[in-house]
């Protein structure tokens, strides 16, 4: 059985061998592949020539391969060079092998790509900022199916008058007057957005205390993977009445624009971001 687990290994992942010095000595098709070399270009390189400059010079390498040296096991992700000298990221275990007398004749690795789950990650991770820069200035709010409140940006809360624990897992009514929660107009607006579809348009909503404001909203689904409605985010910009006609901040305009454009060409991953 362990033969066979090994045979295994052998066919799935890269697996590399280094001699204490860090000389490469045995390289299997997987890595070979991956690293862009012909076997006789790779073997007798040093594993310094998989790394940038920087990290190569730096004192993060020299302890890598003393704890190495030493008979400690490494395993994390590793950012590596292709023979091409383009990036690639590895999530790759090394540890040391042992003779029979317990001294440590050379290193393996071994090795699968994670380029595409890094780039993805990275991906996310400006899309993420750049939400949560759009975040701080518009008014925004997510409700679950029933209309409970899960989430609501502190500029939503100042354009009503509340705090953020009079908001958090009350039900989206709260904002509307006694006879528009009875309606069948407000049934018809929730039996909208939970069958996925997006609605916009202009709302008059009741604030602290009685407070009226009127809202330019679009009220957007997020998705689950069976593209059935989990959750629903409005974002809102305030309307104000001055001289008879309704004006807007400009540049909230185009925040806003930017933000549902986001939502709109990234919905899978704006759904993974949100569901905490």
């Amino acid at each position: 059985m362990e033969q066979e687990t090994l045979l295994v290994i052998q066919k799935l992942m890269a697996i590399a061998q280094f001699d204490l010095e860090g000389k490469i000595i045995d390289a299997n098709s997987n890595f070979l592949s991956l690293m862009g070399y012909k076997k006789s270009a790779l073997i007798g390189k040093y594993h310094c020539s998989l790394v940038d400059e920087r990290y190569k010079n730096g004192p993060g390498y020299r302890d890598f391969w003393q704890s190495l040296k030493q008979g400690n096991s490494i395993s994390r992700e590793f950012k590596r060079l292709r023979a091409d000298k383009s990036e690639i990221w590895l999530h790759a275990i090394y540890y040391p092998v042992k003779s029979s007398e317990g001294k440590i004749t050379s290193i393996i690795k071994i090795a699968t790509e994670i380029s595409d789950m890094k780039a993805r990650y990275y991906d996310n991770y400006l899309l993420l900022k750049k939400l949560d820069a759009i975040n701080s200035r518009i008014p925004i709010i997510e409700f679950n199916i029933d209309g409970t409140i899960v989430a609501v940006n502190q500029s939503y809360l100042n354009m009503f008058g509340y705090e953020l624990d009079e908001v958090i897992n009350k039900k989206h009514e709260m904002f509307l007057s006694d006879s528009d929660v009875g309606s069948k107009e407000y049934q018809d607006f929730w039996d909208i957005l939970t069958s996925s579809q997006i609605f916009e348009g202009n709302f008059l909503r009741i604030g602290k205390n009685g407070k009226k404001v009127l809202l330019k909203a679009i009220y957007y689904p997020i998705l689950d993977e069976n593209s059935k409605c989990k959750r629903i985010i409005k974002i809102a910009t305030h309307i104000n009445k001055k001289i008879g006609k309704i004006e807007e901040s400009q540049e909230i305009k185009k925040l806003l624009g930017v933000y549902i454009k986001s939502i709109r060409s990234n919905a899978d991953r704006v759904s993974e971001l949100l569901d905490v």
